[in-house]
């Protein structure tokens, strides 16, 4: 008498197919997990060239003697922002009269990087009314 053949896995087959998926899956979640890490760092980014725009375009907008640095950062959603003011000196030529002028840098601090602006801003007012 013969016995009809089996057909199916033996234990052996089931355990490499197990260890190669294992280690297929293991890379995958790998990649993901850093996908899922820098997938928010565009948004992050935006916001920080938002409010540190933001912040330039509030500086500049004061009037010249009211431009000073701060006490203190700013911070909104996990960004860190410090505004510097200093004094870029004066500034024209031999045509045009010399008009002081102001420095302003915006540093804003996210997700372990920094994103920096710097903008100036210029005593127009020639009377002295606004000294």
């Amino acid at each position: 008498m013969t016995k009809p053949s089996e057909r199916g896995f033996t234990l052996i087959e089931m355990i490499i197919f197990l260890v190669v998926v294992s280690v297929a899956m293991a890379g995958l979640l790998q990649v993901m997990a850093v996908a899922v890490k820098f997938s928010a760092l565009p948004l992050q980014r935006k916001q920080a060239v938002e409010m540190a725009q933001g912040l330039l375009q509030e500086m500049v907008q004061k009037d010249y003697s009211e431009i000073v640095t701060p006490p203190a950062q700013s911070s909104v959603n996990g960004l860190q922002a410090s505004v510097l003011v200093s004094d870029a000196g004066a500034l024209g030529s031999a045509s045009t009269p010399l008009v002081e002028t102001k420095k302003i840098a915006v540093t804003v601090q996210f997700a372990d990087q920094s994103l920096s602006l710097t903008g100036y801003r210029s005593n127009y007012d020639m009377t002295g009314a606004g000294k």
